[in-house]
């Protein structure tokens, strides 16, 4: 199967024209006539992914395997190389290259920042090919907005890009919070609003992204009739706005509520593409709390 082929099967799942205008998504890196044998699915081209899906170059091997032994990681060795070890091509939620901000620092360009020399070293060295389905995979149906409504039991009653609300079954907040954590395995969700309360919560609001760093998604969804919203990316400005006006925010770590969208999308790939290989990559977590 071509490169391109596989491309064509994602803009089928994900349609691009779904996507926000300048959102970093499709066909990113490589040959699209390369004959694609293994595929990796990932929410990002993180590391310790590229050490799974044999990509990372020696001078970097070492040190991830120390990092992955320190999370407790585990890495198969023998099964890595029974499947030839090396993917053909990655499916991406996370644009895998780190962009270049327009701000008040004068920061590196592309290609002088050094993870973004070291990965490109890594992908051309091995032909790899990269696909990224990001907002417009948030998007479509059954997609990241979708699961997510799908926990909560929502029954959908209106759409924004990347956004439900609607109905759910009657819930207190701790059993709302409780099944967040059940089903995306969140060790915590940050609220704001009175944890103790009694009120029963019937219509609800998620959005994926980082909605609760936008005043802007946070009144569309209150003017909706919203009890709550699920996001992320909260910010001590929207807390105070949501304390202030009684609407109570839930902030999911953003990863988790995407990375279930890739795991679906694995699966699916598995079932489609009987003559081609599909790995889902587990991605480690940047961030270690103390």
């Amino acid at each position: 199967m071509l490169a391109r082929e596989i491309m064509n099967y994602m803009e089928k799942i994900a349609p691009p024209n779904l996507a926000y205008p300048d959102d970093l998504i499709g066909f990113v890196f490589g040959d699209p006539e390369r004959e694609i044998k293994r595929v990796g699915v990932a929410w990002a081209a993180t590391e310790y992914v590229f050490e799974q899906a044999g990509i990372l170059s020696a001078s970097t091997f070492a040190k991830t395997r120390r990092v992955a032994k320190q999370k407790q990681f585990k890495f198969d060795k023998k099964k890595q190389e029974s499947e030839e070890e090396t993917v053909d091509m990655l499916v991406l939620h996370e644009y895998p290259f780190f962009e270049e901000l327009p701000d008040q620092f004068p920061g590196l360009s592309f290609f002088e920042k050094p993870a973004n020399f070291k990965r490109l070293k890594d992908l051309m060295m091995r032909g790899i090919c990269i696909y990224v389905a990001h907002s417009n995979l948030d998007e479509t149906e059954g997609g990241t907005a979708d699961i997510l409504a799908k926990a909560l039991g929502m029954k959908i009653s209106g759409k924004v890009k990347c956004g439900r609300w609607g109905r759910i079954p009657e819930s207190s907040l701790a059993n709302i919070v409780a099944n967040l954590k059940t089903s995306y395995g969140l060790d915590v969700v940050r609220v704001v609003g009175d944890p103790e309360t009694n009120k029963k919560f019937e219509t609800m609001g998620c959005y994926i992204g980082e909605g609760l760093a936008n005043i802007d998604v946070v009144e569309e969804f209150f003017s909706k009739g919203c009890q709550a919203l699920i996001s992320s990316g909260l910010t001590e400005e929207i807390a105070r706005y949501a304390s202030e006006t009684g609407f109570v925010v839930l902030d999911v770590e953003r990863s988790k509520l995407e990375r279930a969208v890739m795991n679906n999308l694995a699966e699916k790939m598995q079932a489609d593409l009987k003559n081609t290989f599909v790995n889902l990559y587990e991605c480690e977590d940047a961030i270690v709390y103390m």
